[in-house]
């Protein structure tokens, strides 16, 4: 192996630990969304799915390495609806929470993409509650996040730590924090400028560093330097 590719910071300092790297580069490449497909500049559908939802609410979404208790029981009796959009097409764990354990101002269902932008656009702000991870579990809902505007309040994880920044372009809490996780989102339910200064300020990242050309453009200047490298070694 000549290269190894990280999506996080994290999983970089780790490797370079555990890697020989006199032989080996290892090279963070920011994972990037489609924002193309996640624009809010494209006219909004309607969605008989979105639409009735009651608002406002918070969107969360994903599975891998989620905690959702305690996102539940952060918003437990707050004027607003979570929306836990709990699907993956890659994740091999389920979120399956008897209804009748749910507050009533908690919903969990799936949406397919088209939908998903949509809710997106109407969201107040995404909420990602995630367990202690050096992986960036959570990444792509919050890059689809900035892409359709919205701000960001998620658990301070090694992993996402590469992609957040701490009141610049979202707000973490601690891991497990009921308290903490209840504190941001009534404070930014209070204050939605600033929620929409966070989605801008998530937004301007995507339009700058973390499109799709972005990632391709990494990759690409791997793979050349590698071909310069072979084509020294054979003369």
């Amino acid at each position: 192996i000549h290269t190894i590719l990280c999506r996080t910071q994290a999983h970089v300092d780790y490797l370079h630990q555990r890697v020989n790297t006199t032989r080996t580069r290892i090279v963070f490449a920011p994972e990037s969304t489609d924002s193309q497909f996640f624009n809010r500049a494209k006219p909004a559908r309607r969605f008989d799915s979105v639409s009735s939802l009651s608002k406002p609410y918070l969107l969360s979404a994903g599975l891998e390495e989620r905690d959702y208790d305690t996102l539940i029981a952060a918003v437990r009796g707050l004027p607003v609806t979570a929306l836990i959009c709990a699907g993956s097409p890659w994740a091999k764990v389920q979120y399956n929470p008897a209804n009748d354990s749910l507050p009533e101002n908690v919903v969990v269902r799936s949406f397919d993409a088209q939908e998903m932008r949509e809710l997106y656009r109407a969201a107040a702000f995404v909420v990602l509650p995630i367990k202690p991870t050096q992986r960036a579990c959570g990444m792509n809902v919050v890059l689809e996040a900035w892409a359709m505007g919205r701000g960001v309040v998620a658990t301070a994880t090694e992993g996402l730590a590469s992609y957040l920044q701490h009141q610049q372009t979202g707000y973490l809490v601690p891991p497990s924090s009921v308290e903490e996780l209840r504190r941001a989102i009534l404070y930014l339910l209070e204050n939605p400028e600033e929620a929409e200064r966070l989605g801008k300020a998530g937004h301007e990242l995507i339009k700058t560093k973390l499109h799709m050309e972005c990632y391709l453009e990494t990759v690409r200047s791997v793979i050349d330097s590698l071909m310069q490298e072979e084509r020294r070694g054979n003369n």
